[in-house]
């Protein structure tokens, strides 16, 4: 490889979140001016769903599950509260 196409590759290393983490990520995903009243609903299941998760990533044996799971169960949770007024 020639020097330029050498410094196109990056990687990014991150190590397993902690349960904390996760519930502040779940937090920041559902935190719109349009959803407060659906953020508020949600952040009684926002420790539990981050607990779970970790325990499934900590019993897997294989990373089947990753972040982008997590984060796209909340997002669509959140989602779905919100437009089919749930609460």
């Amino acid at each position: 490889l020639d020097p330029a196409k050498m410094n196109r590759g990056v990687m990014l290393t991150r190590g397993e979140p902690s349960s904390v983490e996760l519930i502040l990520s779940a937090r920041g995903i559902c935190s719109n001016e349009d959803n407060d009243r659906v953020k508020e609903r949600l952040e009684a299941l926002f420790a539990p769903l981050s607990e779970a998760y970790y325990e499934i990533c900590k019993q897997q044996k294989r990373d089947f599950f990753g972040l982008r799971d997590f984060y796209r169960f909340v997002s669509s949770l959140s989602l779905m509260c919100m437009y089919m007024h749930v609460w």
